[in-house]
C-alpha cells in the first residue's frame, strides 16, 4: 500500500526549493509514501516584534499560571532569567524556518506532480492580498493554512470570513494549525487561538468548506493531548471537518477512531519537525499500530485520495 502523507514541510536546507524537494522526495521513497501535501510556512519577524516583547511575554507567563511554572521545562526558567534572548532566539528560528509560498509551488512543481502544495497566509500581507492569493494559486494549490500561534490570530475572527467565502467559492481546503508550538507556544497563553473549538462557528457557517483540524488538537510537548477533547467535539459535530496525525502519538489516533470513525482522519507526518525520527520511523508506527487493515488503509491512504478528488486533485 503505497502512503499519502497530508502533512509535511520542506527542509529548512537546501534553500533552493528544487533541491529541497528532491531531498523530501527521497525521504518519500524510503517510507512507502508515494505523494505528499507540502505547507508552506510565510512568518514574520516584524509581527513578532510587534506582539513580542518582555512585557508581553511574562505576562504570557504569568497567565500561563502555576502549571507552566511549576512544570520542570527549561524554556521556562530561560523565559524568567533572560526574556532578551529568548526572544531574539525565536525570532531568529522563525526566519530559518520560514518556507513562503512561492518556494513551496516551485518545490511542486519540481515533483513531477508528488507534491500537492497548500499556500500559507501571509501576516505580512492585508486579507485582501491573502484573498488575491487564494485566486491567483487555484488549481496549483490545494488549500490554504492558517498558524495561530506563529500568525498571532484566532481563526474564529469574523474579520477572517471573507478569506474562508474566498476558500469555498475556490473549491480550496482550509487547514488550520492546532494544539501547541515549541518554545514560547508552549505556554497557554501563547496557544490559546489554536484551540479546535474556535472553528465551531467557521465550520457551521461554512458547510462547503472543508476543514481539516492540523494535529488532531494535540500538539504539545508539556501536554501532550492537550485539546484532544476539542477536536472530538467540532467533529462530532461537523462533518466538514477533517483532522490529520501530524505530531500526534498514535494513542490519540486510535482513540479519535474509536470515537469518531476513521473516515475522516488522514496520517501526516509533520516531516522533517519530529525530531529524532526519520519519516520511515513514523509510517512503521502507523504499520505497527494495533488497528485492523482497513482502518489503515482509509487513514494512510484512502481518505485522502477522497478529499483531494473533491477538490479537483488525482492521485494518478
Amino acid at each position: 500500500m503505497e502512503i499519502i502523507d497530508f502533512h509535511m514541510h520542506l527542509p529548512p536546507k537546501p534553500e533552493d526549493p528544487t533541491e529541497a524537494a528532491a531531498r523530501l522526495l527521497t525521504a518519500m521513497d524510503k517510507a512507502g509514501v508515494s505523494h505528499g501535501v507540502v505547507i508552506a510556512l510565510e512568518t514574520s519577524s516584524r509581527l513578532f516584534r510587534v506582539k513580542m516583547d518582555k512585557k508581553a511575554l511574562r505576562k504570557a507567563l504569568s497567565e500561563s499560571g502555576i502549571h507552566a511554572v511549576m512544570s520542570k521545562w527549561s524554556v521556562i526558567r530561560r523565559i524568567i532569567e533572560n526574556p532578551d534572548k529568548v526572544l531574539e532566539e525565536h525570532e531568529y528560528l522563525l526566519a530559518e524556518h520560514r518556507r513562503g509560498n512561492l518556494q513551496v509551488l516551485r518545490a511542486a512543481e519540481a515533483s513531477g506532480g508528488r507534491l500537492i502544495p497548500v499556500l500559507s497566509y501571509n501576516p505580512d500581507m492585508g486579507l485582501e492580498e491573502n484573498i488575491r492569493l487564494v485566486e491567483k494559486y487555484k488549481g496549483r494549490a490545494i488549500g490554504m493554512k492558517l498558524f495561530p500561534t506563529f500568525h498571532f490570530i484566532n481563526p474564529g475572527d469574523k474579520k477572517l470570513y471573507p478569506l474562508y467565502e474566498a476558500l469555498a467559492d475556490n473549491n480550496m481546503l482550509l487547514i488550520v494549525h492546532t494544539g501547541c508550538d515549541p518554545g514560547i507556544w508552549e505556554l497557554p497563553a501563547m496557544c490559546r487561538n489554536a484551540r479546535p473549538s474556535s472553528l465551531e462557528g467557521v465550520a457551521g457557517r461554512y458547510r462547503d468548506l472543508d476543514i481539516v483540524v492540523a494535529h488532531l488538537g494535540s500538539y504539545s510537548l508539556l501536554e501532550p493531548g492537550i485539546f484532544f477533547h476539542e477536536s472530538i467535539q467540532l467533529g462530532r459535530s461537523h462533518g466538514n471537518v477533517y483532522f490529520d496525525t501530524s505530531a500526534v502519538d498514535t494513542y490519540f489516533v486510535g482513540k479519535a477512531v474509536s470515537k469518531l470513525g476513521a473516515e475522516r482522519i488522514l496520517f501526516g507526518s509533520d516531516y522533517p519537525y519530529m525530531v529524532g525520527l526519520t519519516m520511515r520511523d513514523i509510517v512503521c508506527e502507523y504499520i505497527r499500530a494495533q488497528w485492523s487493515y482497513e482502518v489503515k488503509k482509509m487513514v494512510l491512504r484512502e481518505n485522502a485520495i477522497r478529499l483531494l478528488g473533491l477538490h479537483g486533485w488525482k492521485i494518478v
